[in-house]
Parts: C-alpha cells; sequence; structure tokens
C-alpha cells in the first residue's frame, strides 16, 4: 500500500485493545504455569527439606501464573473463557477454581482459616531456667495438586492452544518485520 502521494510506503499504524494486550499477557502466564507444572512433575517420591521448599516454589508459582490474568489489574481486564476462547468441563472449571483458591488463601497471601502450624518452645537441656527456648516450627508441607498433575497439564494445554489460536490471529494483522509495543519504561 503506497501513501496518498504515492511516492513512500505507507504503513498502517496496528495498535492492540487492553483485551487484546490481556490475551498476549495471559498466553506467558499459563505458559509460565505450565513450565512450573512440568518441573513440578519431577518431585520424587521422598523429599529432604530443601528439595520440599524447591518442589513448593514450583508448586506455588504455578498456581500463582495461573491465576494472574484472572485476577484484577491495573489498565487490563479479567480474563474471561470467551477471550480466552475456551469453554472448560466442569472438572477444567473445577480445577480452576482450586487454583484461585490456593493463589488467593495461601500462595499469594496468608489466610488464617487456612494454615497448619505448631511452634514449641524447646529447650536443650534439663535446666529450663539457664537456657533460651527455641523455636521449632512445623508447618503442614503437602502439596494441594499433588494428585491432580496430569489433568492440571491437560487443561494449561487446552487453555494455552486456544490462546495461542487468538494471539496468532493478532499478530497476522502487523506488517512483516513491525512491531507492536507497550513499555512502561517508554
Amino acid at each position: 500500500m503506497s501513501s496518498p502521494d504515492g511516492n513512500s510506503p505507507r504503513i498502517d499504524i496496528v495498535s492492540f485493545s487492553s483485551n487484546e494486550w490481556r490475551i498476549i499477557q495471559a498466553l506467558h502466564d499459563v505458559q509460565e504455569a505450565l513450565s512450573a507444572l512440568t518441573f513440578f512433575m519431577d518431585i520424587p517420591e521422598r523429599l529432604g527439606e530443601i528439595e520440599r521448599r524447591r518442589f513448593r516454589c514450583y508448586h506455588d508459582i504455578m498456581a500463582v501464573s495461573y491465576w494472574r490474568p484472572f485476577s484484577k489489574s491495573d489498565g487490563l481486564p479479567k480474563l474471561s473463557w470467551a477471550m480466552a476462547g475456551v469453554k472448560p468441563t466442569g472438572g477444567e472449571k473445577a480445577l480452576h477454581d482450586r487454583l484461585g483458591a490456593y493463589r488467593n488463601k495461601l500462595a499469594a497471601h496468608t489466610d488464617l482459616g487456612r494454615m497448619r502450624m505448631k511452634v514449641k518452645a524447646h529447650v536443650r537441656d534439663e535446666r529450663e531456667q539457664d537456657y533460651p527456648r527455641w523455636p521449632l516450627i512445623a508447618k503442614d508441607d503437602g502439596f494441594e495438586f499433588l494428585d491432580d498433575q496430569r489433568a492440571l497439564e491437560a487443561w494449561f494445554w487446552k487453555l494455552r492452544g486456544a490462546m495461542q489460536e487468538k494471539v496468532f490471529a493478532l499478530v497476522q494483522s502487523i506488517p512483516a518485520n513491525q512491531s507492536v509495543e507497550i513499555d512502561y519504561l517508554s
């Protein structure tokens, strides 16, 4: 396409709506959740304390990353099923709801109603008055989604695939070798 004067090529300025930016960001978020789930799926049967914390990181970032597009954010709408181009089954919707509850009550926040912890004052000697009491803290370190790994994997792939189709269609509106950017530093 040429400009009105016929001398130079005209490039149409492409911009994306906040819904379209949400889909692009959501695709990244779901990919991050899928990667964290993939790392979590390598969990061995027996774990030491340090390994347990490492796998807790994978487990929790999976829930946080997945739920990010479905949460309130400044400037972007919450992701809806219609925006994502997917219709979840009842089981997928139940996983979605559980991920949200886990993220909101344990992974990204501390909800007293979901805490399982015990603190003991430990004394290293019989002379309790002469020695300080050391805190021994025991916390429930179970993994909420340990038994749901395959169902989560299938759901994340389904959601990712639907959003990839939407993003692919969006990119078709961008002239070759051009980019559309959003950058808070600019």
